[in-house]
């Protein structure tokens, strides 16, 4: 998890100087984002940041 919190902040702090990741283990699938001037847009971006981090994971992930 802490890989994935890394490589989240690398990507997701090209676009927002200041960023937060959080990345928790849950019993189900949720994205919350925080304190962002346009919510929605936000969250698009971290969702689709997201998706190509999980898909590229063989590039980045540390064990």
């Amino acid at each position: 998890m802490e890989s994935l919190r890394i490589e989240m902040a690398r990507r997701i702090s090209q676009r927002y100087e200041e960023v937060e990741i959080i990345v928790k283990k849950a019993g189900s699938d949720g994205l919350s984002v925080l304190l962002a001037p346009d919510k929605d847009n936000a969250k698009a971006f971290v969702q689709e940041t997201l998706q190509d981090a999980w898909e590229n994971a063989d590039d980045w992930f540390v064990q």
